[in-house]
């Protein structure tokens, strides 16, 4: 009957946004398949609801991340909105705001700026200036303008504002509240204000602790945070410990070829790489390798990124041969997906001369 089909679909979306936010976005997707069949059989294509279910799974895709599947999602998506529910609604601007990040994570800022201009826009008028979502489009562009380097005054203007609603509306113990707390230490951090950005990651860090625990993905993000803040500031030691807190955390809740915990190791061969341990470094940046050719492939940049990183290793040892074989395959996955002209590839030209 419809009506147990309806209690199904909102049990497997539920648990499966729960298993996305915790970071097992390959069972949310399996759980998003089977809601999504269930839609359109029940619903149809054109329909708001499935407009939602894709937005979870492209939500999920770019969690694995696989950006361009994400966004097909999104603007299949969009397009339902647009003849269904129109453009001034809140659902819509939650899909802009997903074709926004989608845009940001493929390094295309001009259209993310558009698309999050876009969100910031219905979300003022359709909810007002002190609704938690008006907050998230607030963060978002905040984020993308942190992300530029074009404009941290307002960067910081827009994450004041966003600190502000989530602490009238949802309180201190919140993870809008933290998540905030975690942008504005961000930029602090761009900007080289880095006792500034502890100031805020110890606000963040509190929050997520009281909500979360320390076993949790979203703890170990934070971890991870303010373990580069820590490097800057040249205490690799006080990096190296808050990155093995985060791994400790990501073990426990996370597949063990997950992006996050490659994304740890390749932290951890940084700290090792400040202290001048570059013989770790490699060692951790290897870990890494393993998890991103297995979930990324060879031909991403994050992958040649790795690469790049231990060349420059064995370079400090003295090793050319080695950091040469580390660069021969960097440079081709650097110039197809980021350009000729770009630094990174310059970089890694230079660096073979």
């Amino acid at each position: 009957p419809a009506n147990e089909q309806h209690v199904q679909h909102e049990a497997l979306k539920n648990l499966a946004w729960s298993l996305h936010v915790c970071g097992d976005d390959v069972n949310a997707l399996r759980l998003l398949e089977r809601c999504c069949n269930i839609c359109v059989q029940t619903l149809g294509e054109q329909h708001a609801e499935t407009a939602v279910v894709l937005n979870m799974t492209g939500q999920a895709q770019c969690g694995l991340g696989d950006v361009d599947k994400g966004m097909a999602l999104f603007r299949r998506a969009l397009a339902i909105q647009q003849g269904t529910i129109g453009e001034q609604h809140t659902n819509t601007a939650a899909t802009y705001n997903n074709i926004g990040q989608a845009y940001s994570s493929l390094g295309d800022y001009a259209k993310a700026q558009e698309m999050f201009e876009r969100d910031l826009k219905i979300s003022e008028a359709v909810q007002g200036k002190s609704h938690p979502d008006t907050a998230a489009s607030y963060n978002s562009l905040g984020e993308l303008l942190t992300a530029t380097g074009n404009d941290y005054a307002r960067a910081i203007d827009l994450f004041t504002q966003a600190l502000h609603i989530n602490q009238a509306a949802l309180g201190e113990i919140h993870a809008n509240t933290a998540a905030t707390y975690s942008n504005l230490a961000h930029v602090h951090a761009c900007k080289g204000e880095y006792a500034k950005a502890l100031e805020f990651y110890d606000k963040d860090l509190a929050v997520m602790l009281a909500l979360y625990g320390e076993q949790h993905p979203s703890t170990a993000a934070t971890l991870n945070s303010m373990g580069q803040v820590q490097k800057n500031l040249g205490n690799a030691a006080k990096a190296l410990a808050l990155h093995e807190r985060a791994l400790k955390a990501q073990q426990a809740t996370l597949d063990e070829h997950h992006p996050d915990i490659a994304a740890t190791f390749g932290a951890m061969a940084a700290a090792h790489e400040a202290a001048n341990s570059h013989a770790k470094a490699i060692g951790m940046y290897e870990r890494a390798l393993q998890i991103q050719i297995l979930t990324l492939g060879e031909d991403h940049a994050s992958t040649a990124t790795s690469w790049l990183s231990m060349a420059a290793c064995y370079q400090q040892l003295g090793d050319r041969p080695h950091a040469l074989d580390q660069l021969s395959r960097a440079l081709p996955v650097f110039t197809a997906v980021l350009g000729p002209t770009h630094p990174t590839t310059q970089l890694c030209k230079r660096m073979m001369e």
